[in-house]
Parts: C-alpha cells; sequence; structure tokens
C-alpha cells in the first residue's frame, strides 16, 4: 500500500516575506527566485508547464490568488516569470505581503521541443541547460539573475519541511 507511486501535478515553492513589501515592483526578486528554483527542479524531472499560479497571503490575513494557462507548454524560467509576473500585478491589494507562492501545473514529460517563428527556442534550451549544469555543479544562484541583485539578505533560501518529493534526490546525491 505505501509503494504507490502518484504522478507529479505542480512543481512549486513558497516564501514567507520577513520584510515589509506590498507591491508588485517589490515582490518582483522574491517571486523571481520562486520561479527560478521552481522551473529549476521541473526541468531536472524532464517535465514542462501548461501553466502556473501566483497566491498572495497579506499580513491582515487577506489573500489573493490567480493561474493562468499557457497556449503551449514552456520551460523557459524568463517566460514562465513574465507570465507570473502578469498575475501578481493584477492583484487588487496593495497591504504588507506575508508570504508568495507560485507553482507550475498542467505537467507534461519533456520530449519534444515547441518551435516558435519569433524567437531561438533551441538557443534559449541551450542556454538554460548550460545555466542548469553550472548550478548543479557549482550551487545554486552561482548565475545570479541582476533582478535579484540587493535582495539576497531578503530572500533567502530556507530549509523546507514535510512534502519534499525531491528529498530522496538530494540524499542520494
Amino acid at each position: 500500500m505505501d509503494d504507490v507511486e502518484f504522478d507529479r501535478k505542480s512543481f512549486g515553492n513558497s516564501f514567507s516575506i520577513p520584510i515589509s513589501l506590498s507591491t508588485p515592483e517589490e515582490l518582483s526578486p522574491v517571486l523571481y527566485k520562486l520561479v527560478f528554483k521552481a522551473t529549476s527542479r521541473m526541468r531536472h524531472k524532464g517535465y514542462t508547464a501548461g501553466g502556473v499560479h501566483v497566491a498572495i497571503l497579506y499580513k491582515d490575513g487577506c489573500h489573493w490568488h490567480k493561474g493562468e494557462q499557457f497556449k503551449y507548454q514552456m520551460t523557459y524560467t524568463p517566460d514562465i516569470y513574465k507570465k507570473a509576473y502578469r498575475l501578481l500585478k493584477q492583484t487588487p491589494y496593495r497591504n504588507r505581503v506575508h508570504a508568495v507562492a507560485v507553482s507550475c501545473f498542467n505537467l507534461e514529460k519533456q520530449n519534444t521541443t515547441q518551435l516558435d517563428m519569433f524567437n531561438d527556442i533551441e538557443k534559449r534550451n541551450q542556454i538554460t541547460k548550460a545555466v542548469d549544469k553550472i548550478n548543479d555543479k557549482y550551487g545554486e544562484f552561482i548565475i545570479t539573475p541582476a533582478r535579484l541583485l540587493g535582495y539576497e539578505k531578503y530572500v533567502q533560501d530556507r530549509v523546507s519541511f514535510g512534502g519534499v518529493k525531491e528529498l530522496e534526490d538530494f540524499i542520494t546525491k
């Protein structure tokens, strides 16, 4: 009974905000790091995302969330971030934020690449693979997006407790 494996439904990440942030612009670096971490784990497991979901819990107890399905499967972090940020900008609240969460859903195993008439998808995939490989070898965020510069002390890594699906991979490395 305990040896049942369930299909993966999403990859996500959340973060409790230790300082007073309230606008999408202020939350942008936090959101980028959450998307970066979720998409990195998603790619390592061989998945693509068909949608993204953003949720916010405010310090006054209010909450807001919204998701969007994509027209085609995505793996490229900046593209997924743009969709997530566009969702974040739709929140009607400007209250102090307690926590932000993001998740990629409608997962499919990556077996082909969706071509794009206006963008060099293969070049993006090669760059993404190179960044993932460097970060795997030397540590997460060795190659850091400029969007995170100056926010390192606020957007820190935390140890997750419970429900860590990648824990077995971490232990076996």
